[in-house]
């Protein structure tokens, strides 16, 4: 039970945070699927239906990496929105941008790969400044090295 009113505004304020990381979170997610449901529906249901067997999910990596590239502009734009995404949520890249090579070309796969990985960098790096900031903030607290790195940071600049 907070003491005080100071305590009373600090546990509102964690409480909001918490609320905006839950909505920021909801919001990107559900703005990927709809995205990507919009610019493929079959797509993403068969993705989603032979994701668990390995052979048919080889098979229709394939096929969606020909359907990606008869697709154009609209393929490379599917792609770089995808591969933000995929690089705010932290996920190894290698295989993604591989696949941008196979289904563009290295020209256009590496085009898209830079946009992409940039965009995804900046908004990654936007919400750990922002809706993310007070989890950063408590996991720093709790890990020892953390802590001396930003103290030694803090020291030299």
């Amino acid at each position: 039970v907070p003491s005080s009113s100071n305590e009373l505004v600090l546990n509102g304020l964690h409480k909001f945070e918490k609320n905006t990381v839950s909505i920021g979170a909801s919001i990107t997610i559900v703005s990927a699927m709809v995205v990507l449901s919009y610019l493929n529906w079959e797509w993403l249901k068969t993705f989603l239906s032979t994701f668990f067997d390995r052979e048919k999910l080889r098979k229709n990596i394939i096929q969606q990496l020909n359907e990606v590239a008869e697709q154009g502009h609209r393929g490379l734009v599917a792609y770089i929105v995808g591969f933000s995404f995929w690089e705010v949520c932290g996920l190894p890249t290698s295989v993604v941008e591989t696949a941008a090579g196979m289904a563009f070309g290295f020209r256009q796969g590496l085009l898209g790969s830079f946009i992409g990985k940039t965009w995804g960098s900046i908004m990654a790096f936007l919400f750990g400044r922002t809706l993310l900031s007070r989890v950063v903030q408590i996991q720093m607290e709790k890990n020892e090295t953390l802590q001396l790195i930003d103290k030694s940071v803090a020291r030299h600049p």
